[in-house]
């Protein structure tokens, strides 16, 4: 098994961050026009796509390191809870309350009934998540609930790594390059949604890398790496550039593209990885990934979705959109840890 030495520590921590980041800015509306000069520097940031992959990965990678260990499985459940669970209720009713302050104010503003709209709203099972066909309307909860249940049945899935390693890992790689949307209402739709099957790819290479069942290049690659994955994301681009449409191209087009962007999603991450200072960023920016994570939403849909509420048309607005999204973000976590420092570690899990 792989020892968590001191400077792969600081390099989760930093990458953490980082993919925090790139959660915002994959949040931030697309800039319109296809091909203009904000779409294409929106389109260099295409690493973004790292971001969730790489929580999945380090979560599994983080857990495989307790597997075996006495009592491992309710110990890191138990953890979970306050981890996890007590902040996925809370920013669900946190939400909840937000939508309800949102739609009165828009009942004011265009003079209907106040309660107009509310009903909706107040369905708890949706907005907690409890309806299995549906994510949480905090979207960005889809990641914790899927993390909850991955952790729940993590003897399953080591018990599966261990059996057949390259089997699991194939059959979870191939529903990721494989991946569509499924009909609404089916079996698989049901499993797809709850599970995020796309997902537990990552969550399974992460405990393996950890129980030494992947063997690691020892030696670095990240130049010619980084240069095949720029390559790849610049033509995927210009295919999209051309077409002025995604929904244009014809389907087959679009899934081979979908497949590109896939694979370079692992090259990216393998690029950052090599290239990710071993030295750790300061604890106020490392400190605050999981709540960056969690708060952005708010601010993106109260700021900048509620008052624009269209696409950035140019390279100021998508500048703005980001400084918005990331730096209100980022202040509205150091202001909240500052002024509830006995609160904030329910609300962000203890981080």
């Amino acid at each position: 098994m792989q020892v968590l030495t001191p400077e792969t520590s600081n390099k989760l921590a930093n990458m953490s961050f980082l993919c925090a980041i790139f959660v915002v800015i994959i949040h931030v509306w697309t800039p319109t026009p296809v091909g203009s000069v904000a779409w294409w520097l929106y389109a260099a940031t295409s690493m973004r796509c790292i971001a969730v992959p790489f929580f999945f990965l380090m979560s599994g990678y983080l857990l495989a390191g307790h597997v075996g260990e006495p009592g491992w499985w309710k110990q890191e459940n138990t953890k979970r809870i306050k981890s996890l669970v007590v902040p996925y209720v809370i920013w669900s009713l946190l939400w909840l309350l937000f939508l309800l302050v949102m739609q009165l104010l828009d009942n004011v503003i265009h003079e209907r009934w106040f309660l107009s709209g509310t009903r909706m709203i107040m369905s708890a099972h949706s907005v907690l998540g409890f309806d299995l066909f549906r994510h949480p309307q905090l979207p960005t909860l889809w990641y914790v609930r899927s993390l909850i249940i991955f952790v729940f049945v993590s003897p399953l899935l080591m018990w599966a790594l261990k059996k057949n390693l390259w089997i699991v890992l194939g059959l979870s790689a191939i529903k990721v390059m494989l991946y569509r949307g499924e009909a609404s209402g089916t079996c698989f739709y049901l499993v797809d949604r709850m599970f995020s099957f796309g997902f537990i790819f990552y969550f399974l290479i992460g405990m393996a890398i950890r129980k030494g069942m992947v063997p690691i290049p020892r030696k670095n690659h990240s130049v010619a790496v980084g240069i095949i994955a720029c390559i790849i994301c610049f033509l995927i681009h210009m295919i999209y550039a051309a077409h002025g449409e995604i929904e244009a191209l014809p389907r087959g087009v679009r899934f081979v593209l979908g497949r590109l962007y896939t694979i370079n999603t692992m090259l990216w991450m393998y690029f950052i990885w090599m290239v990710m200072p071993a030295k750790r960023l300061p604890q106020v920016l490392t400190g605050t990934s999981f709540a960056i994570y969690l708060v952005h939403w708010f601010v993106l849909v109260g700021v900048w979705q509620h008052f624009v509420n269209r696409a950035p048309r140019n390279v100021v607005e998508l500048l703005m959109a980001i400084v918005v999204g990331v730096g209100g973000t980022l202040l509205v976590v150091v202001l909240m840890k500052k002024v509830m420092p006995r609160i904030s570690p329910f609300l962000f899990g203890g981080r």
